[in-house]
């Protein structure tokens, strides 16, 4: 099982297509720009209004997302590394082990305050966006 890629260009990586002709930026390298980028915007402009836990929040909620979709993106490629060869109870297992490990952090953010946990809501729905928009970017074109 892979994972779409987008359209394959002669001569570059199946992994290094790029958003705009002339460069060779991974898509999960602009994601992960794009995922800081708006979630420290966010938190500074909360930072200024003066709510500290939504801004902490914000942060976190980038971070914690592009390190979630990074564990995401190397349970797949461990699990299922080619057609031939997959495991899918190692994929089931971590997977249950990250569930778990998002309650955990949940609750923590909560224990912060309400605001926190708001926050890191926001800033993974700013993770989502970007992601959404990269793959919008490397649709093939019909």
């Amino acid at each position: 099982m892979t994972l779409y890629q987008g359209k394959k260009e002669a001569g570059s990586p199946p992994v290094a297509r790029s958003l705009s002709r002339g460069t060779s930026t991974p898509w999960p390298a602009v994601v992960a720009s794009l995922t800081l980028l708006g979630c420290s915007g966010a938190g500074l402009i909360a930072l200024l209004v003066g709510a500290k836990g939504l801004a902490l929040g914000f942060f976190l909620g980038g971070v914690l997302s592009i390190a979630n979709f990074i564990g995401l993106k190397l349970l797949v490629e461990k699990a299922f590394p080619s057609a031939d060869r997959s495991e899918p109870r190692i994929f089931w297992t971590w997977t249950g082990a990250r569930w778990a490990l998002f309650a955990i952090v949940c609750w923590g953010l909560l224990s912060i305050s309400r605001e926190c946990l708001l926050g890191a809501l926001v800033g993974y729905s700013i993770f989502l966006t970007s992601l959404g928009w990269v793959g919008v970017k490397l649709k093939p074109r019909s």
